[in-house]
């Protein structure tokens, strides 16, 4: 007991409650208990406090010292029998401590516990945990869910898994999302696919021209000119061409679709051509007879 006492008017009351722990008969003595606790919270030793608060039964005072402390095991261990109804605020409380800490895959468990689904999501899309991800978002209600759709969906096609990309941005309401991750990746076919589920005639094309002008930017003409034509705008791949003097290119479009625009082009372009040099006239043909038509009104 002169030891204890010692302890007390040192204020050393960790080593004071250590004996007191030790020794039952002394932890039985409230006043002297309640003076070692006093310290310990003064001292900011909350779970110590805790501790002797819950031997002489004080239980709320030790659930908050417990809480105090961040020492969330010991709160919930006597909550679950003393305060039941307590426990879903102190998982919460215990998610949002991990959280704070960075420690966002141990905070998941306690959000779910705690019924917060959204903190849960959040946390598990924080620390990348993606299975845990779906899981959670495919157990809520559709107007909850729907605005993680799209955050899976983007996983799903920065890993290249892109059908199942499609699938959560066409559950999101993001179908334009999955045109522009299959362009990304030269799926045309995939691409235009989707946007006829969800697009416009008119907005497809302004889309697949402006990836073409972009395309046509970085030099990457053959996929230009296969959105032009996707989108049924072979002049624009023809005058593309054109702009770029890749001659051959030209006139093998122009064989295939002739418009009025490529018969006025191919009828410019052959008389530049006859002006400079009539020998160099390049002999073109056409299993459809287009161009061929376009040669006899040139010449005409």
């Amino acid at each position: 007991m002169g030891a204890l006492q010692m302890y007390i008017k040192a204020g050393l009351p960790a080593k004071a409650a250590r004996i007191a722990i030790a020794h039952p008969d002394i932890s039985s003595q409230t006043e002297v208990i309640e003076k070692i606790a006093s310290q310990l919270v003064k001292g900011g030793l909350y779970e110590r406090a805790g501790d002797l608060f819950e031997k002489i039964d004080q239980n709320q005072r030790a659930l908050e010292s417990f809480r105090q402390g961040k020492a969330f095991r010991r709160a919930v261990e006597l909550a679950r029998f003393v305060f039941p109804k307590e426990v879903i605020a102190l998982e919460e409380e215990w998610g949002d401590h991990l959280a704070s800490q960075q420690q966002m895959d141990a905070a998941i468990s306690h959000y779910i516990e705690a019924g917060k689904s959204i903190k849960a999501i959040e946390a598990a899309i924080h620390s990348r945990q993606w299975s845990k991800v779906i899981q959670i978002v495919e157990a809520q209600e559709e107007s909850v869910a729907r605005k993680y759709y799209k955050v899976i969906a983007d996983h799903y096609a920065h890993v290249g898994e892109l059908a199942a990309a499609e699938r959560y941005y066409s559950r999101g309401d993001s179908a334009e999302s999955a045109v522009d991750m299959y362009i990304s990746h030269n799926e045309w076919e995939a691409a235009h696919k989707v946007a006829m589920t969800c697009m416009k005639p008119e907005e497809i094309a302004v889309l697949y021209i402006t990836h073409a002008q972009d395309m046509e930017g970085k030099g990457r003409y053959r996929e230009a000119e296969k959105l032009y034509l996707t989108v049924k705008e072979p002049d624009l791949a023809i005058n593309m061409y054109k702009k770029l003097r890749q001659y051959d290119n030209m006139i093998r479009l122009v064989s295939i679709y002739t418009t009025t625009f490529s018969m006025i082009l191919i009828c410019t372009w052959e008389k530049s051509w006859r002006v400079k040099d009539s020998t160099r006239l390049p002999r073109r043909t056409s299993s459809r007879g287009g161009t061929g038509r376009a040669v006899s009104t040139c010449t005409e």
